[in-house]
């Protein structure tokens, strides 16, 4: 569970005398990783996670290359100038902090878990004692991290599940845009959604597809990107659609979760029509007020108007207005408004026998 995950770290870390703590992290290729640590460590672990910072740290790369199935010293295997260099190794020394040991544990989702602990500078290397301590507990700390794993991929089940009894063909894709979870709706419609190799998702046109791969690294990357809107064109056997692409906002806790980045798709239907607002603010990450003041535009009012009703001033009502642009992927109220009218459950699921 990620709230224990503090306290084992500081146990564990005083038992193998690591006075700087320990540190556990889900890496996933090419993208920023997920952390927790015990709470001195927090600010370097924010720093570590949210700037490129990771991208050039000797160590994690060294111990991501080798695996270590056990604890091992990760200077054992860097040059001195590799240590010397290291960003992160910079900010421990001024905390009075050094690298000491660290192993790894494969997840059956494709990442991979890292264990590390801290020494003192004064402290030159973990004795044998120290690290036979932490390999007899490293059996139950990697059953703990594939039983998280396994918790995440549920959550991300349920997640598609909600999706379906709400009429929303989903899915919930992984940082390396592996398929995780995906609902019967998505399943339903090999026109839209196509496999592709190493259990990805395509769309069904060229142009479509790029927007969705360009979507699906941008949002995987940048923990500050906007949901992302794909029209697809109507043929012969479909309507007109839009697929969303939407960011899963998650904290640093949530180590081994897997899943970044939901699917969705909603059905063009030809009028306007007002969304409903539960369904603007599960799709867009919208704000009760920030739903309620998009659904107000989506029926033809002012936004005057709209914030009068509201009993909020304009001004207010303009940052609202702002803030929907951005997590919307829109940037005029027209175009707000032509997507908001146009998104409906999937008429698919209420001809689904037994609903």
């Amino acid at each position: 569970m990620p709230d224990v995950w503090e306290s084992v770290l500081e146990t564990t870390g005083q038992l193998s005398d690591s006075q700087g703590g320990g540190a556990v992290f889900s890496f996933s290729e090419g993208v920023p990783p997920n952390g927790r640590s015990v709470a001195r460590l927090a600010p370097l672990l924010d720093e570590f996670i949210s700037s490129d910072m990771w991208k050039s740290c000797n160590s994690a790369k060294r111990m991501l290359d080798m695996r270590p199935a056990c604890f091992v010293q990760v200077d054992d295997f860097l040059s001195e100038e590799e240590i010397l260099r290291d960003p992160i190794r910079m900010r421990l020394r001024a905390m009075g902090l050094e690298s000491g040991l660290c192993t790894t544990v494969p997840m059956l989702s494709g990442e991979t878990v890292t264990f590390i602990y801290l020494r003192a500078t004064a402290k030159k290397s973990h004795s044998e004692a120290e690290i036979a301590s932490l390999d007899r507990l490293r059996p139950h700390l990697a059953r703990a991290s594939l039983m998280a794993a396994r918790l995440g991929l549920a959550e991300a089940q349920n997640a598609v599940a909600v999706m379906e009894k709400l009429g929303l063909p989903a899915a919930v894709l992984t940082a390396g845009r592996r398929v995780l979870a995906a609902n019967a709706l998505l399943a339903g419609l090999p026109g839209i959604f196509i496999p592709r190799a190493h259990g990805g998702l395509a769309l069904p046109t060229s142009e479509t597809d790029a927007l969705l791969q360009a979507a699906l690294t941008e949002l995987a990357s940048n923990a500050q990107a906007a949901v992302r809107s794909i029209p697809i064109p109507a043929n012969e056997s479909r309507p007109a659609m839009v697929v969303h692409a939407l960011p899963l906002r998650r904290t640093a806790r949530d180590i081994f979760s897997g899943g970044e980045v939901l699917i969705a798709a909603t059905e063009i239907r030809p009028g306007r029509n007002e969304p409903p607002i539960g369904l603007l603010q599960g799709l867009f990450d919208l704000t009760p007020a920030e739903a309620r003041l998009a659904a107000a535009l989506t029926r033809g009012l002012t936004l005057g108007t709209a914030a009068t009703q509201q009993g909020v001033t304009i001004k207010t009502a303009r940052s609202y207005l702002e803030n929907i642009f951005r997590k919307t992927g829109t940037g005029q109220q027209s175009q707000l408004v032509a997507l908001l009218g146009a998104a409906q459950p999937f008429r698919l699921y209420e001809s689904m026998p037994g609903n």
